[in-house]
This record gives structure tokens, C-alpha cells and sequence, in this order.
């Protein structure tokens, strides 16, 4: 009884906060629950609700026991439906004490804001170019053939610049595309026509040198985002411009192929899809290896935090050091805990999930509280760009774990260094 009544109230908590966002989007107020939130509920609680449509509950992939002894565990699911609840109601409560910007105030700085931006334009440009560069460099562009079979280990050193560099040219385009398109409205000059082209081109390029799906749809949606924020265009366009994005990703995801054969619908194709786009499993399962059995992911606590303190040094000089967090899960899913097989790819984990297998049952405490002081912390954040950033930080650390968007958190502290010492490039 208590098993399925924790369905309902997580069903009807997401039902309440969805309507809260749709009357906020109508409303003009801004602040960064409005894109964790969304994005919790679509990754956290829609796969369960897909798994109840389709009457298939998802218990893991064929290859691991580990994963089905996990997630068909009836007292995980409860822990965990109680935990997003209650996850999802602390949002919604410091969504509303949080400082909320409305368009009004938003209009006085946007033009402030985009000026700015003109002033770090080489260095914007730069990076958005970097990508190609790198897989120029790389001399070897039969990596790149294949989109969907791709051997990533056999990368070298400069293609795997070029994946971590594309993430950030990703995030550069979707924020300077509202600017270009705002100057176009003001001035109607027809380089912005030709600028805005030349960035969708390379936000296309860039994707395809990642060759991650999961890309395309961080682009598809920080560009709405960032439109959102800047109201760069208006509220029905923004609309149609959801949409139209909605579709191109869903046709996307049909021809990528992968995981996808067979689907006849959305519901088949969110089926299909379902350990990729959903973060329920790998909390469910470390909530049960972890805290219930006492079963570790990693070889110790923090060994994870250790490397993503220590990425930057090479192997070759320390031999012991440890290995991202996805290896360890991914070696865990196999039944060896502790394990750091290099399997040539690995399963997409989040920032709460990683945080639970380092601290145990503080993970779960700290999940929440971090995003709250984040959240407060960039939403008090002057310059726009930053604000960008910070929010998109937040809502990829739902997705991720830290030392895949490593290369973002860089830029974001980087960015908000030259702000507080007011450092310009490029006054051109």
C-alpha cells in the first residue's frame, strides 16, 4: 500500500510543480528552478510514468544482474520516491522565497548585457572554431565516419579535445544566438542573417565531432533558454520555436538509429530510449548497492572527487590515480564494485548519484542543499552570460557526473574572474 501510494503523491507533487512552471512561463519570472525543475521531472519521474504506460517497468539492462536485483527492489523504489517528493517540494518552496527577475527588469540589462558580450567576441570565437581545429589536428578523420559507432577509447589526444572543447562552443552559440538575432531586429542588417547561419552551421559541425545525441539536445535546449531568458524573441515564437526544436530531435533521434529500431511511437521511443535519456536507475541503484548492502561502487569514498580534483594530471605520473565515476559504474553494473575496466564507453550517471557513492547517506542531504545555495548564489549574479551559465551548470549536473562539463565549470569560474576584476578582451 505504501509502495504504490508513494507513486501518487510523487505523480500528483509533479503534476502541481509542472502547472506552478507553465504559470510562471506566462507569467515573465525567471530564476533558476525554472530549468532544474523541468529537467528533473523529465529525467527523475517521467521514465517510471513511461514504464506504467507502456506496462514494461524498466529493471536494467540484460547484461546486469546487479541492476535488476536493484531496481525490481520494491524498498529502493519507495526510498527513492519519497526522496525526489521531497527533493521536488524543497525546489518549489525555495523556488518561491528565491529572487525571482521579471522581463521588466530583464529589458534594462539586456542590451547592457549584449554589449558586454561584444567585448569577449574573439575569445568566444575562438572557442566556438577550437572543435574543428582539434579534429583537423588529429590527422586522422576516418574517426569521424561513423556517427553512432565511434570507438572512443581509441581516441587521441586531440580528438578528445575536440569533444570537450565542442561542449563549450555548444553553449558559446546557444547564447550568442539571441544576441545576433536582437541586433538583426534592431538594425535589420543582413550580416546578422549571415552570422546567425554561420553559427547554426557550427553548432551542427560541433555536435557531429562530439558524436554524442545527447548534444544535440543540450543545444536544442540552452538555445530556448537562452531566448527565454533574453526575450529575444517573443513569447509565441518562443513556442513555435519549442516545438518546431521538439520535432527536429525527435526525427534526430529516429535517424541516429541507435537503441531506437522498432519504436512506432513516442512512447515506444521513450521505451526504447529509456536508459539514456532517464537518472532514476543509477540513483536507484547505488541507493540500494550503496546504503541498503553496504556494496561499493567505488574502490574507497571520494576516489571519484580525487580524480575530478586531479584530472588534469597524466597517468603516466601518478599510476594509482583514480578514474571517473562513470567507469566505476559502469564496471559495478557488471557485478565487479570497485572495478575499473575500460569497456571503451560507459553509462551516464548525475551529480546526486555520484555524490551518494562517495558520502553515503550525506549524498542524499547534499544533492539539495548544494543546488539551493548554487541556485540562490546565480541568481544573484549580475551579467547575464554568467547567469546563463550557472543555470545551465545546475541542470547538466542532473545528467551528468562534474568531470564530464569540467571543461564548462572552467570557463563558467573563469568568466566570472574577469567579471569581478572587470578584465575586457577584444575592445574592438
Amino acid at each position: 500500500m505504501l509502495y504504490e501510494l508513494s507513486f501518487f503523491v510523487m505523480y500528483s507533487v509533479t503534476l502541481l510543480l509542472l502547472l506552478f512552471i507553465v504559470r510562471s512561463f506566462f507569467r515573465g519570472g525567471i530564476n533558476g528552478y525554472y530549468f532544474v525543475i523541468p529537467v528533473f521531472i523529465f529525467f527523475y519521474i517521467l521514465p517510471s510514468l513511461v514504464d506504467f504506460l507502456t506496462g514494461d517497468v524498466f529493471l536494467g539492462p540484460a547484461y546486469s544482474p546487479a541492476a535488476y536485483e536493484a531496481l525490481s527492489d520494491e524498498t529502493t523504489t519507495l526510498i527513492y520516491n519519497l526522496y525526489v517528493t521531497i527533493t521536488l517540494v524543497l525546489f518549489y518552496f525555495f523556488s518561491q522565497v528565491s529572487r525571482v527577475n521579471s522581463y521588466s527588469d530583464y529589458e534594462i540589462k539586456i542590451k547592457s548585457a549584449f554589449d558586454n558580450l561584444k567585448k569577449y567576441q574573439l575569445f568566444v570565437w575562438v572557442i566556438i572554431f577550437l572543435p574543428f581545429i582539434f579534429a583537423v589536428l588529429s590527422a586522422d578523420f576516418s574517426f569521424y565516419l561513423e556517427y553512432t559507432k565511434r570507438i572512443r577509447a581509441s581516441a587521441n589526444f586531440f580528438q578528445e579535445l575536440a569533444a570537450k572543447f565542442s561542449i563549450v562552443s555548444i553553449v558559446l552559440i546557444a547564447i550568442l544566438l539571441p544576441e545576433r538575432v536582437y541586433r538583426f531586429k534592431k538594425n535589420k542588417n543582413l550580416v546578422y542573417v549571415i552570422v546567425i547561419a554561420i553559427l547554426v552551421f557550427f553548432a551542427v559541425l560541433n555536435s557531429y565531432i562530439h558524436g554524442k545525441r545527447s548534444v544535440v539536445a543540450l543545444f536544442l535546449f540552452l538555445t530556448i533558454a537562452a531566448f527565454f531568458i533574453t526575450k529575444s524573441v517573443t513569447r509565441k515564437t518562443l513556442v513555435k520555436l519549442t516545438l518546431f526544436s521538439s520535432i527536429i530531435f525527435y526525427v534526430f533521434l529516429i535517424m541516429y538509429g541507435k537503441n531506437t529500431q522498432g519504436a512506432l511511437g513516442l512512447l515506444e521511443l521513450a521505451k526504447e530510449l529509456r536508459i539514456d535519456f532517464s537518472r532514476d536507475y543509477s540513483l536507484k541503484f547505488v541507493i540500494y548497492h550503496e546504503l541498503l548492502n553496504n556494496e561499493s561502487v567505488l574502490p574507497y569514498a571520494g576516489a571519484s572527487y580525487l580524480f575530478l580534483l586531479t584530472f588534469f594530471i597524466p597517468r603516466e605520473v601518478w599510476d594509482e590515480k583514480p578514474y571517473p565515476y562513470a567507469v566505476y559504474l559502469t564496471n559495478s553494473f557488471f557485478g565487479d564494485f570497485g572495478g575499473s575496466y575500460m569497456y571503451g564507453w560507459g553509462l551516464t550517471t548525475s551529480f546526486v548519484a555520484e555524490a551518494v557513492s562517495n558520502l553515503g547517506f550525506f549524498g542524499l542531504l547534499l544533492f539539495p542543499i548544494f543546488y539551493i545555495y548554487f541556485l540562490i548564489k546565480a541568481d544573484k549574479l549580475k551579467v547575464l552570460g554568467l547567469k546563463v551559465l550557472a543555470y545551465l551548470i545546475a541542470t547538466l549536473l542532473l545528467l551528468v557526473h562534474p568531470v564530464a562539463i569540467i571543461t564548462l565549470i572552467l570557463l563558467f569560474l573563469l568568466f566570472l574572474f574577469l567579471s569581478k576584476f572587470r578584465i575586457v578582451i577584444n575592445k574592438g
